[in-house]
């Protein structure tokens, strides 16, 4: 009889502990929720030759003017990803500071054309 005894004062308390716990550990209003935001990518497809011939390579980068990718000098067709804008610069700094800047959208170009055949240097792109 001792042990039932016992047994239910344990039960008692065992039931009455897990009442006072909050149904979730997110019960707590002090805890703030946190959303990260991702950055947004994309991809341009890049070719050494026209018409997107020669040495070609998708690139998939992060999107935005803060993010400014470098090119080797040898670029002749550019495609950017539908729903994108990128714009090439002369330089490695993403300024149009000597030559200007060329901006292209989907589906790009087979031939950038003789003034910028082999001169882009940088581009960025955004979200159209």
């Amino acid at each position: 009889m001792a042990s039932l005894t016992l047994l239910l004062s344990i039960l008692t308390t065992l039931v009455s502990l897990a009442a006072a716990l909050p149904a979730s550990s997110n019960a707590n209003p002090d805890l703030e929720v946190r959303q990260t935001e991702l950055p947004l990518w994309t991809g341009v497809y890049i070719c050494s030759d026209a018409d997107f011939l020669g040495n070609c390579e998708h690139r998939i980068r992060p999107l935005g003017s803060n993010n400014c990718i470098q090119l080797d000098g040898e670029t002749t067709a550019f495609g950017p990803d539908r729903g994108i804008s990128c714009t090439l610069f002369k330089n490695g700094l993403c300024r149009a500071l000597d030559g200007g800047s060329l901006r292209l959208q989907f589906p790009g170009t087979p031939n950038v054309g003789p003034e910028w055949n082999d001169a882009a240097l940088s581009y960025y792109c955004v979200e159209l």
